[in-house]
Parts: structure tokens; sequence; C-alpha cells
């Protein structure tokens, strides 16, 4: 099994309905095991959910702690750019 990092949108697919797209992105995140996300997803999931779908404070912070408590949640540092540089 490997670790599946998920985009904004991928996240952001499944809260805002787009047809085809969310059901895809629903059954991505149902069936992936071992998912990983940045803190820079959370923020550019947070910040449409509020513009475009008007969720609530209350909403949000229930939405970030779920991915604290459900996801490996990543914080790049220099030395994860520096090596992803490296990779690339």
């Amino acid at each position: 099994m490997s670790r599946v990092f998920i985009d904004s949108n991928i996240w952001l697919y499944s809260f805002i309905d787009t047809g085809h797209k969310t059901q895809r992105s629903k059954d991505i995140l149902l069936n992936e095991k071992d998912i990983v996300l940045s803190v820079q997803v959370i923020n550019e999931v947070c910040f449409n959910l509020l513009k475009k779908v008007k969720f609530t404070e209350v909403q949000i912070k229930n939405l970030s702690n779920d991915y604290y408590l459900n996801y490996d949640v990543v914080n790049f540092s220099n030395l994860s750019l520096k090596l992803a540089s490296e990779i690339r």
C-alpha cells in the first residue's frame, strides 16, 4: 500500500457538486487508505469553502480538526522543498 497525496481540487470537488467530478472525487477519497495532505491544501480548501460555499467558521474548524484526526498532514520545511527539487 502506498501513500497518496490528495490535492485541494479533489477535496473541493467532493464538497462542491460538479457532476461526475464530484462522484469521482468521493470515490478516490473513500478508496484510498493512506491519504496525505499538506497544510497548504487545508488552507486552500477552507478558503474556497468559505468563499464559494459559504461554510461557517464552525464548519471550517470541524473540517480542519477532521483532517488532522483522520489523515497525515505534512508541513513542508525548507529541507522538504530542497529534496523535492532534487527529485525533480
